[in-house]
């Protein structure tokens, strides 16, 4: 019982701290790993195809995903805290084929034959 309400505390406080760097997410993001290494990972991404259906675990706010979406049929882009998903959500408008939702990939819904 006790490791059940830690696991709930600790995911809750999770969403929290990531919550924080909803809206500065991307620029802090490229200072970290610097500008060349993003745009090589877009362009690594936009040169996939015929993905099907996908599963984004970590989305952030959605940097990647614009790039994954035109190669896709779906894509449920995924994040731990609120905030984040809603910046996503706000930054991701327009896109058709994919969704925003709140999950926990380490305790995901999703099974690995379904995407």
């Amino acid at each position: 019982m006790f490791a059940q309400q830690a696991r709930k505390m600790e995911k809750k406080y999770k969403g929290l701290y990531w919550s924080r760097f909803a809206r500065t997410y991307d620029v802090d993001v490229e200072y970290v790993v610097g500008k060349p290494i993003l745009q090589a990972l877009k362009e690594r991404l936009s040169n996939e195809h015929r993905l099907g259906e996908l599963v984004e675990f970590g989305c952030g706010p959605g940097f990647l995903t614009k790039e994954i979406t035109w190669n896709t049929k779906q894509v449920i882009a995924t994040y731990l805290s609120d905030e984040m998903v809603k910046v996503a959500r706000e930054l991701l408008i327009g896109l058709e084929n994919m969704m925003v939702k709140k999950a926990d990939c380490g305790n995901t819904t999703y099974s690995g034959k379904s995407y």
